[in-house]
Parts: C-alpha cells; structure tokens; sequence
C-alpha cells in the first residue's frame, strides 16, 4: 500500500512539475569571452540536479570505497572469532562423546585463536 501511495505521489508531482515547466518562458545565458550559451530554464534546472545527484552518488562511492579496507578487516576479525568459538565447541562435544583425540586436537586449535583460553587448556588437559 505504501509503494503505491509513493508511485501515486511520483507521478502526481511529474504532472505537476510538466504543467509548470510548459508556462515558463525563462532562459539562461552563459557568457564567456567568445562564446554566448543560452539555455532554457527548464533545462538547467533539470541538469542542475541530475549535476548534484552524480556528485552525490559519486562522493558516496568514493566514501564506501575508502571505508572498504576497514570493513574487510572486521569481517575477518568475526570469521576468526567465529571459527575459534566453533573449535571450542567441537571441542566440548567431541570430550562429552569421548573422543578425546579430537578434542585434544580442536581444544589446541582455540586455544592458540584465543576462543576462551583458560577453558580451552582446561579442556585440552583434562582430554
């Protein structure tokens, strides 16, 4: 209902903005040295915006591609930290099902990821 209510409102503000483009009589003019460069209005206004909507897009590119280095590293960060949790966890299933080579080996594997150290070495010791 809402996407319709926007469409609704889009096209409303179209015909509004064609029906006042079509009464105004308005021109620009540019003047450099040998060059004279007339424009209607209602083609420099549009070409004013489509101007900052670029700018707009381009600085939130250039933005999000400078906040790329940092994002790449928490994501590894949370891989690692997941991967340790889940060592530990085999860790402990692999004790409670009495496989303690596996649980020796896995407990090692988070303790040296810093998943919970202390339990960690409790574990790999009591394994």
């Amino acid at each position: 209902m809402r996407a319709l209510l926007w469409v609704l409102a889009l096209f409303a503000a179209a015909v509004g903005l064609a029906i006042a483009a079509r009464y105004n009589q308005g021109y620009v003019l540019f003047v450099a040295a040998p060059y004279r460069i007339e424009l209607s209005l209602n083609l420099f206004v549009v070409a004013t915006i489509a101007l900052f909507v670029a700018a707009h897009l381009a600085l939130r590119l250039i933005a999000v591609t400078l906040r790329l280095p940092d994002r790449v590293r928490q994501y590894r960060d949370r891989r690692s930290r997941e991967r340790a949790i889940r060592c530990f966890l085999d860790a402990f299933r692999h004790y409670l099902e009495g496989r303690y080579g596996h649980a020796l080996k896995e407990s090692s594997a988070a303790f040296e990821a810093g998943a919970a150290p202390a339990a960690a070495a409790l574990l790999a010791a009591r394994a």
